[in-house]
């Protein structure tokens, strides 16, 4: 029976090879493996892809890297220039190996990465940013790496460990930061959860406003995905933990600076930069506060935006992001004045991904609200929605449509009597029927509201249901 190889006999093994006989490392892995078939020792997992071997060679790489590292850093403290060494990499060398090691699937780039940020890199690229001299894409070099260091959960942790960090934050805070900085950083926060407070700081904030407002689009974009990064959490993000963000974010001013911006790049027509800022917005509307503080001219923005057919991909942020400001009654008010029902009907003739949200921005505004109810009814919207009803087969569509009809059929008799002309309640049954995941709760509510006796077939409430005098219903 063959010998059991461990890791490190055969560490040792090819250690040998490489030291005492000046062999690279594939000529050492190539030896060590007849010596050890030649001492009965099992060499057949050696083959295999996630066998040790592969994490010996991440090994080795890591070490060529990580000493190539401290000859830059030597380098920049001497303020010397920079000179091709053997055996040492250069910048673009180093930055190439570890943006292919990012790029791949595999579990040998995965340890590479692992054991490189492991072994230090983070620290020593930090180190080197702040002792960088020369011009600034140099210092970016080094924020690059980074970047791609952080799709490894473990090696963000370490770098927020390291005092190194904080202290390029402060450094960048006090001179113009950089679009590879930004996404270092966020790309860094994607994984914590509870590690964001360095971010919250007054000095990193004033830093972030500020670029909110840069004439480089790269810039205002990296910095929307800092804050966002700010705003969430890595799985699932908890409400109230995100809330507390959005307060400090909104007091610092950030709701007013990217409205600013998305009224600059609405201006230019500068759409990608447009959807991050709008994705921004969004997720900062999470309290009234924050919704007031949005003004009407944004808002009148927004409107015009969702009818330009250059910028259709802005449709679905748009959406979400005026769904948010429904929530508020004043915000409501504003957009109803700016006449948003004859807006967004039209876009009900259009089967787009993004129907669903369309729906739902309609609904939420005629929740508890006669006159959007009317509007809609007047120019034909409820017509569309019913259509819509009978032809479309996503069920998420098909809810929002459910929750609109009982939104418009609530205290409102003369739509109520137009529904069961048309055989709402007939197509709200078939709803229920075919689609029971999405439509037998919010189909049943809207049968209800319709005045059908039976509307509560097939469904058992599971949370009081509000009558429309606002007394909970015995059911």
């Amino acid at each position: 029976m063959r010998r059991r190889l461990t890791q490190e006999i055969y560490d040792e093994t090819v250690a040998n090879y490489t030291e005492n006989f000046d062999m690279d490392a594939l000529e050492a892995r190539e030896s060590a493996l007849e010596e050890l078939k030649l001492q009965d020792f099992d060499v057949s997992m050696v083959s295999q892809p996630s066998c040790f071997s592969r994490n010996t060679v991440a090994r080795e790489q890591a070490q060529l890297v990580l000493s190539s590292l401290r000859a830059i850093l030597e380098m920049e403290e001497k303020h010397t220039e920079e000179s091709m060494k053997e055996g040492v990499l250069s910048r673009q060398q180093i930055l190439a190996l570890i943006l292919a090691a990012r790029s791949s699937a595999t579990d040998h780039d995965d340890a590479f990465l692992r054991v490189i940020g492991q072994s230090g890199a983070n620290k020593l690229l930090l180190q080197i940013s702040c002792k960088i001299t020369e011009a600034a894409h140099q210092r970016d070099w080094a924020f690059e790496c980074l970047e791609a260091l952080m799709v490894v959960p473990e090696n963000s942790q370490l770098v927020l460990e390291c005092q190194e960090f904080s202290g390029v934050l402060r450094t960048l805070s006090t001179s113009e930061s950089s679009s590879s900085f930004n996404n270092f950083v966020a790309s860094a926060m994607k994984h914590q959860d509870d590690n964001k407070t360095v971010l919250l700081q007054e000095y990193v904030l004033d830093m972030l406003s500020r670029t909110l407002t840069s004439d480089d689009e790269l810039m205002v974009q990296s910095a929307s995905r800092v804050l966002i990064s700010i705003l969430l959490d890595g799985v699932h993000t908890v409400a109230s933990r995100k809330h507390t963000r959005a307060l400090i974010l909104f007091e610092h001013g950030i709701v007013r600076h990217v409205c600013a911006g998305i009224y600059r790049c609405s201006q230019l027509n500068q759409y990608t930069t447009l959807l991050h800022l709008l994705e921004l917005l969004t997720e900062l509307l999470v309290n009234e506060r924050a919704c007031r503080s949005v003004e009407v001219d944004i808002m009148r923005v927004l409107l015009d935006l969702s009818t330009s057919e250059d910028s259709a991909l802005l449709l679905h942020q748009i959406c979400k992001c005026v769904r948010r400001l429904v929530m508020c009654d004043s915000c409501k008010i504003s957009l109803l004045n700016l006449r948003i029902i004859d807006v967004f009907v039209p876009l009900l003739d259009h089967d787009t991904p993004w129907l669903e949200e369309i729906v739902g921005t309609i609904a939420a505004l005629t929740l508890r609200n006669q006159s959007a109810a009317c509007t809609l009814y007047e120019t034909d919207g409820i017509n569309k929605v019913l259509k819509i009803m009978q032809h479309d087969r996503r069920g998420k569509v098909l809810r929002q449509c459910c929750v609109l009809i009982r939104n418009v059929a609530n205290r409102n008799e003369t739509i109520k009597e137009y529904l069961n002309s048309v055989n709402a309640g007939r197509i709200l049954r078939s709803l229920k029927d075919d689609h029971p995941r999405f439509c037998v709760d919010v189909g049943s509510a809207a049968l209800r509201d319709l005045g059908i006796s039976d509307y509560n077939d097939g469904w058992t409430p599971r949370t009081p249901i509000l009558g429309a005098s606002g007394v909970i219903l015995d059911l």
